[in-house]
């Protein structure tokens, strides 16, 4: 919880590394890079912690950074300051964090399995009209992903890592808010408006981790407001569950 609180109050000030890429526009598929116990000599380079940050000298740390290859790990997904909005209700939806469970597996692949706020009515604040009016924070029943696992593939691109978050067989991707008995769902309506993230490796709290920010690129399709309604904003942390170093490369 305490690490919730921090990525939710440290954004501004978040030491981002931001990876050196090579000079070119082509999309390439990015790589996992998991913070793994090592065999001391294996590797010319050794970390001295679990988050394969402080390079030790002489080959003596216990630890090296592991390109994840065919295996699977599970990650938490912190989304912090979420916005949902139906542009044409219009509703209005705030949330300072979103908790969720995921998959990174096969390289570049995270599937999201979870994404909700647990307890939206005093988490959260609303706002709306027409329907919505007598919407407030206090009648928030749900703030949820829906139609998951979701699957989000990342590449690096022009200096930067960027994904899509994709359907994987359950429907297209959305967020549903449920208030004062009325549900509103967004959803991606296919190619052209999935939402896109951008994303960078950074640190904090002393932990490796992948942070990524919605591009607010596509409007998606509202089950109140119609097409082209659905809005999406905020920022995202993807951790390694056993608090070890993740991170893209």
């Amino acid at each position: 919880m305490k690490l919730i609180k921090t990525l939710g109050l440290c954004l501004a000030s978040m030491l981002v590394l931001v990876m050196a890429l090579a000079g070119t526009a082509a999309a390439e598929e990015a790589s996992w890079l998991l913070c793994l116990k090592g065999t001391p000599g294996s590797l010319p380079t050794k970390y001295t912690t679990n988050q394969c940050t402080a390079a030790a000298g002489g080959n003596n740390g216990e630890w090296e950074s592991v390109a994840l290859g065919s295996k699977s790990d599970t990650v938490r997904i912190l989304v912090m300051s979420l916005a949902l909005e139906d542009t044409r209700v219009p509703l209005k939806v705030r949330c300072p964090h979103v908790t969720g469970v995921g998959l990174i597996e096969n390289r570049n692949l995270l599937l999201v399995r979870q994404a909700k706020v647990p307890h939206p009515s005093t988490e959260c604040t609303a706002e709306g009209g027409e329907i919505f009016k007598i919407c407030k924070a206090a009648n928030l029943e749900i703030v949820e992903g829906i139609h998951l696992p979701w699957k989000v593939e990342f590449e690096k691109a022009g200096g930067q890592f960027i994904s899509k978050i994709q359907p994987d067989g359950a429907g297209e991707p959305g967020w549903a808010v449920r208030c004062a008995g009325v549900e509103d769902a967004c959803i991606s309506t296919g190619p052209g408006t999935l939402e896109e993230t951008t994303g960078s490796n950074a640190i904090t709290e002393g932990v490796l981790l992948v942070f990524g920010e919605f591009k607010k690129a596509n409007l998606g399709k509202c089950s109140v407001g119609g097409a082209g309604a659905g809005k999406v904003e905020g920022f995202i942390a993807i951790l390694l569950a056993s608090g070890n170093g993740l991170s893209l490369h």
